[in-house]
C-alpha cells in the first residue's frame, strides 16, 4: 500500500472482519477510518465503529471492503 493510498483511506467507511475465539463465524462490523500508518512494513488503520464507541488499530488484512457511508447505516436483512 502506498502512502497516497493510506492518506486516501482516512475518512472512508470500511467493513471489518474480526475473528473471535470459539465463534463459528467471524464478526463483521462497519467502521470509520480515523488514521492510517505503516508498522514494520504492514499497513494499519485506526478505526472506530459506525455505531458504538471505542477505537483500535487493526491490520489491513481485516478490511473486507470499503463501503459507501449510506450502506453502512442500512439495516441488513
Amino acid at each position: 500500500m502506498t502512502a497516497r493510498e493510506l492518506i486516501e483511506a482516512v475518512g472512508s467507511t470500511v467493513e471489518l472482519r474480526i475473528l473471535t475465539q470459539g465463534a463459528s463465524a467471524p464478526l463483521t462490523m462497519f467502521a470509520l477510518v480515523l488514521d492510517a500508518k505503516e508498522r514494520w512494513g504492514m499497513p494499519r488503520l485506526l478505526v472506530e465503529p459506525v455505531a458504538g464507541s471505542g477505537q483500535v488499530w487493526v491490520g489491513i488484512e481485516r478490511v473486507v471492503r470499503t463501503v459507501q457511508p449510506q450502506a453502512a447505516l442500512a439495516v441488513r436483512p
